[in-house]
């Protein structure tokens, strides 16, 4: 019998880290998008190395890692149960691209990204007047720049405003100067991200992302074609506004797992994975906590911001009913998304339906990124007390301290919202109805 403390917690998760970058290097699944673990191999146990070297298959590899999240974790702890979760959503993913098992699609999201049933965010599309309320902002925020919200309006401001691919790194580079101070001192972090901005030429969704480990950061730019209708002035802000965010989660973590007060198998994220829900979500929502970035933004960097929290909420609700309804009834979907997103051509609504029905990867990450209507509303309810800029920000910094949970960063909203120790207040009616509790069963979309 396995006495649990914090040791075992530890040794545990260093060997869940090395398991994990054996496989990555074997390549099955998708690379990781940041090791700021650093070097732990101290922390191996004799027995921990002599299993790891006998690790020869992926099979060894996903073998070793349930046992550990079964065995070596403390099933009370809160790294145990993370530490399981976590397991549990790499297994899952590693068995859906393999092709050797199915999930139907809330099971697969309640296992990849901690969401649905069991958990406190339910998978919900976004109410029909929160929708309405956003595409205004959208309306009036691309009125003000001299364009109507319509396709043919669309490509008025994409022939406009187009940036040019020999262009690209130069107006990142310049976003980076604009932005690195002011997010900065939004953040209270004395931080400068060391990283490189590279751009790559990939017919895949991403239009940018950021990997890194303790060495630096590396932002990669897709220059691809199909992005044209997206790459246009004003996503240099949003997209550095975003993955400047990532970048401080990650020196957060790398800095507390140095200092040993988180635990290092924190330090590896996969794609998808239990973090994502919340990573992404903040990273997109980052100015409606810290304001004082989106007074930095141009007219531009707004409209962009603004139009894609819409894009989220909208592919949200498609993604849903795309994996739950027959596609023979497809059709009015990908009519609905084609009147809400202008900037969406015949082919890429065609690529962005199979991305999330048949890709195993990113039928569950890409509605990671829906979170952030949760991440809105939380914004919201934390503006309503006296002190909300204080308790705004305190929920960021709980984000960038490690990783969190859905549940995690539900419960800590209450907690805030409430301004008392979770265990001494009543449940939340304002948030009991924002998070799963009224069943949306997309009638958004179906209605139209």
């Amino acid at each position: 019998m396995i006495e649990f403390s914090e040791r075992t917690d530890l040794e545990a998760g260093v060997e869940t880290v090395e398991s994990l970058r054996i496989l990555r290097r074997k390549r099955s699944v998708s690379p990781n998008d940041f090791d700021v673990t650093g070097d732990v191999s101290e922390y191996l146990t004799p027995d921990a190395k002599n299993r790891l070297s006998e690790i020869e298959t992926i099979d060894d590899v996903f073998r070793e890692i349930s046992w550990l999240a079964q065995e070596r974790f403390n099933p009370k702890s809160e790294d145990g149960r993370n530490a399981r979760l976590k397991i549990d959503s790499i297994l899952t993913y590693g068995r859906a691209a393999e092709r050797s098992q199915y999930f139907g699609f809330p099971e697969y999201i309640r296992r990849t990204l901690a969401l649905g049933s069991g958990f406190e965010v339910q998978i919900n599309g976004v109410p029909e007047e929160e929708l309405k309320e956003q595409r205004n902002v959208v309306v009036q925020r691309f009125s003000k720049l001299g364009y109507d919200f319509t396709r043919f309006g669309w490509s008025c401001f994409q022939r406009d405003n187009k940036i040019e691919e020999k262009n690209l790194r130069r107006v990142f580079e310049e976003a980076r100067e604009k932005l690195l101070p002011k997010m900065k001192q939004a953040f209270a972090v004395d931080f400068s991200p060391n990283y490189k901005i590279a751009v790559e030429k990939k017919d895949e969704y991403w239009l940018n992302w950021v990997s890194g480990s303790t060495s630096g950061f590396l932002q990669r730019l897709n220059s691809h074609e199909r992005h044209e209708g997206r790459r246009v002035n004003g996503v240099e802000e949003r997209l550095t506004c975003h993955e400047l965010t990532h970048m401080f989660q990650m020196h957060s973590l790398m800095l507390n797992i140095r200092n040993g007060i988180v635990n290092p198998f924190y330090g590896i994220t996969t794609t998808p994975g239990i973090e994502q829900w919340n990573s992404e979500s903040l990273a997109d929502s980052i100015t409606k906590f810290l304001p004082e970035i989106y007074e930095q933004l141009s007219d531009f960097g707004k409209f962009a911001l603004e139009y894609e929290t819409y894009r989220q909420w909208i592919y949200r609700d498609a993604h849903i009913l795309l994996n739950s309804w027959d596609s023979n009834e497809w059709t009015r979907i990908r009519e609905r998304l084609h009147l809400e997103l202008p900037s969406e051509s015949e082919d890429i609504l065609d690529k962005e339906i199979e991305d999330r029905t048949t890709n195993p990867k990113n039928r569950a990450y890409r509605f990671a990124y829906a979170g952030s209507f949760e991440h809105t509303q939380i914004a919201k309810i934390l503006t309503h007390s006296i002190s909300y800029y204080d308790k705004r920000r305190e929920f960021v910094d709980y984000c960038l301290f490690r990783p969190r949970t859905p549940d995690e960063v539900i419960i800590k909203a209450r907690e805030l919202e409430n301004e008392m120790p979770l265990s001494k207040i009543p449940f939340s009616q304002k948030l009991k109805g924002l998070f799963g509790i009224n069943r949306i069963s997309g009638t958004s979309l179906s209605s139209q």
